[in-house]
């Protein structure tokens, strides 16, 4: 084709798919294989951000995943919320994990957020934290505080963008210098202001 020459184009066809869509749920009682799952996809993906190796995971019993998944199913201490992606022909594919805890009176403690790469970038992280929240905010939690490995930017930088704050001199950011981490809080609700 030289230039100036008219190009024939083939129209694309109508794009007729229904994306996928991403669910936030609280985990089942009978989901601990779904939890032992998610915990060694998130090592494996960073296997320096989580406190624990993926050899340490891969020991773990399955009576203890059950018993995490029963224990963060129900009650108003400790709740393992996750993210599914819903298929167009109904598959249901995990996809995220956040674990949240009670330390009372007033803070809702955020443990092990992880996003798989294919979901990244689309709001997840931000959702899974927001279920946590309300859940925490039902027993009086005002205010969420967890902790990242400080080398890790694109960790910090999302949470910054989530309106998290990075602590200095305080008790949870002394903790979390013991381990190379950094403290972040934010108030509940931040997110909706």
């Amino acid at each position: 084709m030289h230039q100036g020459e008219a190009r024939e184009l083939t129209p694309s066809p109508p794009r007729t798919e229904t994306p996928a869509r991403i669910v936030i749920r609280r985990i089942r009682t009978d989901e601990g294989g779904v939890l032992r799952d998610l915990r060694l996809r998130s090592l494996a993906d960073a296997p320096l951000a989580y406190g624990q190796t993926l050899a340490e995971a891969l020991a773990e019993p399955d009576a203890a995943w059950a018993e995490a998944a029963r224990s963060g199913a129900r009650g108003a201490r400790r709740l393992w919320v996750i993210a599914e992606r819903i298929e167009p022909d109904g598959r249901r594919t995990p996809v995220g994990i956040a674990t949240g805890r009670r330390r009372l009176p007033e803070t809702l403690l955020i443990f092990s957020v992880w996003v798989d790469p294919t979901a990244r970038r689309r709001g997840v992280m931000r959702r899974l934290i927001a279920a946590a929240e309300r859940w925490a905010a039902r027993t009086g939690a005002r205010r969420t505080l967890l902790w990242t490995i400080a080398a890790n930017t694109d960790a910090l930088a999302a949470y910054h963008a989530l309106g998290f704050r990075t602590e200095s001199g305080t008790e949870d950011a002394e903790r979390g210098a013991a381990f190379a981490a950094l403290a972040l809080s934010r108030p509940i609700g931040a997110e909706e202001a």
